[in-house]
């Protein structure tokens, strides 16, 4: 009994390894189109197609010390001040009030090819209203200001040859070429 048991499983495993089929298709390949396929499922290389993107943009970020700020602010005061009682002449004193608009703007250049800062501004002011005089009346006013201003600095040997913005440029050509 145990002989024919050891029988049967042989021949069972037998037909299950005669029917499976260890043999995987075969494709041929010339070196042309096995060294593509092999770019083509490479990571590293993959991601090395985006170098050249990244340096572009790291060149034109450099090229961002040369850009100017603009600035704009604007300011409103307002002042009321109730009338009250002279102590000298005993009557009545006005209120007074006051209005104060304030505008300033300006453009800040934060460097030039040949490191000169440059700086652009401007602003006016009108404050208006009304206030007591001596004889107990208001006496109204109206007062307008304004004014401009250019400011240039150039260094005379500080960043001569290299500064760190040419720096910058210089490194992220290097690396764009490279």
């Amino acid at each position: 009994m145990r002989l024919s048991f050891v029988m049967l499983a042989t021949v069972g495993v037998a037909t299950t390894v005669a029917a499976q089929s260890n043999s995987i298709p075969s494709q041929s390949l010339s070196l042309d189109e096995s060294i593509q396929m092999a770019v083509e499922h490479n990571f590293d290389v993959q991601i090395e197609r985006y170098n050249p993107r990244w340096r572009l943009y790291d060149l034109r970020g450099a090229y961002a010390g040369y850009d100017p700020t603009f600035s704009v602010s604007g300011q409103h005061d307002f002042s009321l001040s109730g009338g009250g009682l002279d102590p000298v002449t005993k009557l009545p004193s006005p209120a007074s009030q006051s209005d104060d608009n304030n505008f300033r703007s300006g453009v800040t250049g934060g460097l030039l090819p040949w490191g000169t800062t440059y700086n652009l501004s401007g602003n006016i002011q009108e404050t208006y209203g009304f206030s007591p005089t001596s004889r107990g009346t208001n006496a109204f006013f109206d007062d307008t200001r304004g004014g401009a201003s250019i400011g240039l600095t150039q260094p005379l040997l500080k960043n001569f040859w290299i500064d760190g913005t040419r720096l910058s440029i210089s490194v992220a050509e290097i690396r764009l070429k490279w």
